[in-house]
């Protein structure tokens, strides 16, 4: 992973308080992204099983109507 934080030469030098602070902020950000992205993946995978339900089509005067197979 890319380090994308910009470095302040003229800035205070972080303290280790400071840095661990803000590597458990970055974390917690990632870990929410993952969890976040998990849940859309099991929400995506849940609609796709269910839309491609094992169904046949029935025409009845000129009406098609699916019905579930047995």
């Amino acid at each position: 992973m890319m380090n994308n934080r910009n470095i302040n030469a003229a800035g205070k030098a972080e303290t280790i308080s400071t840095s661990r602070k803000i590597n458990e902020a970055i974390a917690a950000l990632h870990e929410r992204r993952y969890l976040a992205r998990q849940r859309f993946l099991a929400l995506e995978a849940r609609l796709k099983a269910q839309s491609n339900a094992n169904v046949a089509y029935v025409n009845v005067n000129g009406i098609s109507m699916p019905l579930p197979r047995a």
